[in-house]
């Protein structure tokens, strides 16, 4: 298992297609476990309730992938961003 994304900004989301392990534990879209499976599989249920399969942890293993929507998860990255950036700011006045 190799580092394939070690080059790549440590904010870009893979994503789908750009995955390119071949067996991934999967995360279902309410946050419960479905199970280690091939990408293939993963894809085909991402696509059956029409949501996208992102890569979440690239160096466990297997890696972990979740099925969900792209842009609310983009959303949910930016906003614990933000959360942590406020944290730092309040720590560093105490």
């Amino acid at each position: 298992m190799g580092n394939f994304y070690k080059n790549n900004h440590k904010d870009k989301i893979v994503s789908n297609h750009q995955i390119k392990f071949d067996t991934l534990r999967i995360i279902g879209p309410d946050r419960t476990a479905l199970g280690i499976m091939s990408t293939k599989e993963a894809m085909s249920l991402a696509k059956a309730e029409n949501l996208d399969l992102v890569l979440i942890v690239e160096k466990a293993v297997p890696p972990v992938a979740r099925i969900v929507e792209l842009n609310k998860y983009k959303y949910e990255q930016q906003k614990n961003e933000k959360v942590q950036i406020w944290f730092t700011f309040v720590i560093k006045w105490k």
